[in-house]
């Protein structure tokens, strides 16, 4: 699947590992601040010029498209690999004490607020 426009996911504002659940209510929340219908007539909250809100309009409803069918999510994600996709979570501080003990939990709260 080749894709000369912009990026689904940028175009969404979502990562590569977004569930279908975060892509749908993304699409729903832009299409909602974007769509003609819901904005006022004069243009006051700086969407731009009248084609350039109907090319974003058009560039949302693409990248639902694509990321909102799991088959043709997949085979984007084969022919377009994001880097985030394969980056490892970043670690989480631990929450032990130093000798690797684990701290009650109202302990752990002192000891959070004081760290």
């Amino acid at each position: 699947m080749t894709s000369n426009g912009p990026d689904p996911y940028d175009v969404l504002r979502i990562a590569p590992t977004a569930t279908p659940r975060e892509v749908a209510h993304a699409y729903r929340a832009l299409m909602r601040s974007r769509h003609p219908d819901t904005r006022p007539a004069d243009d006051s909250v700086g969407l731009g010029t009248a084609p350039q809100a109907l090319q974003e309009l058009q560039d949302i409803m693409t990248a639902y498209a694509i990321l909102g069918n799991p088959k043709k999510r997949a085979a984007y994600d084969r022919d377009h690999p994001h880097s985030a996709a394969t980056e490892p979570p970043p670690q989480r501080e631990s929450l032990a004490r130093p000798g690797g003990r684990l701290l009650p939990a109202a302990s752990l709260l002192i000891w959070r607020i004081r760290h």
